[in-house]
């Protein structure tokens, strides 16, 4: 749990506050996903307004950290993945993943973040509203790979992941 709450640090720094766009979004948790979290019995809140930071943080948990295997990862691989699956849905997380192990020039975690940033931002150039979106979306991935290229000075055992 103690890898998630870094991670999760990170992302609502990132993520920050409501959004009135596309319904409503407020921590990075848009109204579509806590209808999801609502009917999987995660949080019960109702309303995007009421979401508390303690509910985020479990939607992400059960929907972002664990659905996109974020976990099985050591940092900075577990943030690149998670804040991808925030941003553009797990699955989608795990496609990037498989591009990234395949384009990096070696098997080193921090390598294989940092190819897995550049596959990301490709995938993003791509989309119809990159231009739209694009001083935001290139300010997180500066922020990701800001701390891809930190020395990590965490450490943990097995037992605190």
């Amino acid at each position: 749990m103690a890898k998630f709450l870094w991670v999760l640090a990170i992302i609502f720094n990132i993520e920050g506050g409501w959004y009135a766009g596309d319904g409503g979004t407020l921590y990075g948790i848009t109204t579509g996903t806590l209808r999801n979290a609502r009917s999987q019995g995660i949080v019960k809140t109702q309303n995007i307004r009421d979401l508390t930071r303690r509910d985020a943080a479990w939607i992400y948990y059960e929907l972002f950290w664990k659905t996109s295997g974020a976990y099985r990862y050591a940092y900075p691989l577990d943030l690149v993945i998670f804040d991808a699956a925030v941003h553009a849905g797990p699955e989608k997380a795990k496609a990037l993943l498989i591009t990234a192990r395949k384009n990096a020039r070696d098997n080193g975690t921090k390598t294989i973040a940092r190819q897995y940033v550049l596959e990301r931002y490709k995938h993003l150039h791509e989309l119809k509203r990159f231009n739209k979106f694009k001083w935001g979306w290139r300010r997180r991935l500066g922020i990701i790979l800001r701390r891809v290229n930190e020395e990590d000075k965490r450490k943990f055992t097995k037992k605190q992941t």
